[in-house]
């Protein structure tokens, strides 16, 4: 998977957290916190808003979450790979 591409969330589907992709550390360790660390699975499931809030599921919890701030991921669909 190329750096450049994006990955286009699916309400239902599994993705696997390859790299935080932002450098500040104030961000950095919220998602820490929330348990988006490498190699853990989210899955998506459902959206709010139009796409601008995501309801996601992290390590048995329930979270939501702005687009902007999953874009701080680096994801790749689990059932393609």
């Amino acid at each position: 998977m190329s750096e450049v591409e994006t990955v286009q969330y699916q309400v239902g589907a599994e993705y696997r957290i390859t790299r935080l992709l932002t450098k500040d550390r104030e961000a950095r360790n919220h998602l820490i916190a929330y348990g988006f660390i490498p190699g853990a699975v989210l899955k998506v499931k459902y959206r709010i808003f139009r796409g601008a809030y995501w309801v996601i599921q992290v390590h048995g919890h329930t979270i939501g979450m702005r687009s902007s701030e999953l874009k701080r991921l680096k994801l790749y669909n689990v059932d393609t790979y």
